[in-house]
């Protein structure tokens, strides 16, 4: 806990670190840290103060590359000067620096923040849902528990309306969740690419279906999310575990056609094509004729993610379907879009900012600043060793058409060879084994049966159970 409390407060794993090795983001390949070209003496001042700025910055890989290390806590520092609908454009040096008094073009800088600076543009330009707060009520009648046990204060009247105005304390998986069917739409509207200016109207509608108001126009929005949990068993103001959040966005997204966007929910680690090919169907019954969300929710360990797992988890991010991860820390979800050597980067939803309020009487790019915009992005990096993450996680993958799939299906099948017997990526299967059969009550093995007339591809896999020492014959019901 005070390990947690020390991580929290100091922001280390925002330490930028020299780690050389490449870095995956998103199925996107960066170049890791390098060392500064040589520079002519009259920049000789700026890289000194640059070097001095690093000295003591490690959080990961100062002693060993894969290690975490502790490090004094930087000042902080802004986000590149860019709109936010088009979170691709460059920082420049300012122009009161020598090099943009000289005659020649100021080159671009190598590092931002101390990280390399097309790692950095691609991280920034990732949508990001945080904690809010001060948005309309979520109702709730008695306010219900938040967090593990706290109650919400007393209303002062009986006629008071009751609810919860912020989310700080009991939303981070929820956001979390957010964020990875917010990236998920920007790649199927938008692509994985930049995002130009030509973009910005069909970024800012994206984004505005997760602003924080109960209003049809937001359909994905906290106020959504909230209810939709307590729909499968959740209280609002309770926790979100992995598989709440996957059917809550399995439901939002089903239910609201103009997101051109379906979604899979995979409980038991298990991806069967006939459902992806089914989800991916037209009114007219043709195939692959809208995008799809795979939802893949996995425990991979006890108290933390087994070591044998590791391999497999890196390798998600370089998978050009994948969405990232939500998962985290033991009582804390973080979404994860990156890895590197051995630990991963991640958007901490534990900071809280003013809720931005739907506005209906503009245009959306009139209605909001660009600052408003700007909120849905962060511009601090984080880092954290692959070893002390919770071994629950819900990971993301867009499937497009069926030559994704297909790309999909082979790449898994190649990362399965590699690390044996793992669940993230098992072999195939036309139907489920015998043991979750022999498992199942009778109506649930019957069910099964009649749907395993039309035999089912799998890709994935679940935890082994042990097969009961008598099983009792499969006779007919």
């Amino acid at each position: 806990m005070l390990d947690r409390a020390a991580q929290y407060f100091l922001d280390s794993d925002s330490q930028a670190d020299r780690c050389e090795d490449d870095i995956w983001l998103l199925g996107v390949r960066h170049p890791g840290w390098r060392a500064p070209a040589p520079v002519d003496d009259e920049r000789d001042g700026e890289v000194e103060a640059d070097e001095g700025q690093r000295k003591g910055v490690s959080a990961l890989g100062r002693r060993g590359r894969n290690s975490p290390t502790k490090a004094r806590k930087s000042p902080a520092l802004p986000p590149p000067q860019q709109p936010s609908f088009a979170p691709s454009a460059s920082t420049g040096i300012p122009p009161s620096s020598p090099s943009s008094r000289s005659s020649s073009p100021a080159p671009p800088p190598a590092t931002i923040h101390g990280w390399p600076a097309s790692f950095y543009h691609d991280f920034y330009s990732r949508p990001a849902l945080t904690y809010r707060s001060h948005f309309p009520l979520i109702p709730c009648d008695p306010p219900s528990s938040i967090g593990r046990g706290a109650r919400a204060g007393p209303v002062s009247s009986p006629s008071e309306e009751r609810g919860l105005s912020t989310d700080a304390g009991w939303g981070c998986m929820l956001r979390t969740g957010q964020s990875l069917l917010a990236n998920a739409l920007v790649k199927v509207h938008l692509g994985r690419g930049a995002t130009t200016v030509a973009d910005a109207g069909t970024y800012a509608r994206l984004l505005s279906l997760f602003l924080d108001d109960p209003s049809p126009l937001s359909p994905f929005s906290v106020h959504r999310f909230a209810l939709e949990g307590k729909r499968l068993g959740k209280d609002v103001g309770e926790w979100f575990g992995p598989s709440t959040a996957a059917g809550a966005i399995k439901s939002l997204v089903n239910g609201y056609g103009a997101a051109g966007l379906s979604v899979v929910s995979c409980m038991d680690g298990t991806v069967y094509e006939s459902e992806v090919a089914a989800a991916s169907s037209a009114a007219d019954g043709a195939r692959w004729q809208k995008p799809v969300l795979v939802l893949i929710n996995l425990r991979l360990g006890i108290d933390g993610i087994n070591p044998i797992y590791h391999e497999a988890v890196k390798t998600i991010f370089r998978i050009p379907q994948s969405v990232g991860i939500a998962g985290g820390r033991p009582s804390s979800s973080y979404y994860f879009v990156g890895a590197q050597a051995n630990a991963l980067f991640y958007i901490d939803p534990h900071h809280p900012r003013p809720a931005v309020p739907l506005q209906l009487e503009a245009f959306l790019l009139d209605a909001y600043a660009d600052s408003a915009w700007a909120t849905y992005h962060c511009e601090r990096v984080r880092k954290c060793a692959l070893a002390s993450l919770d071994p629950s996680m819900l990971l993301g993958f867009v499937i497009e058409n069926e030559r994704d799939w297909n790309d999909f299906r082979s790449r898994v099948t190649e990362v399965r060879r590699d690390v044996h017997s793992s669940p993230v990526l098992p072999r195939s299967r036309r139907q489920p084994p015998d043991v979750l059969v022999y498992s199942m009550p009778h109506s649930s093995r019957a069910r099964r049966r009649q749907s395993s007339r039309s035999p089912r591809r799998r890709l994935g896999g679940c935890a082994a159970r042990p097969r009961p020492l008598n099983p009792r014959p499969r006779t007919p019901h």
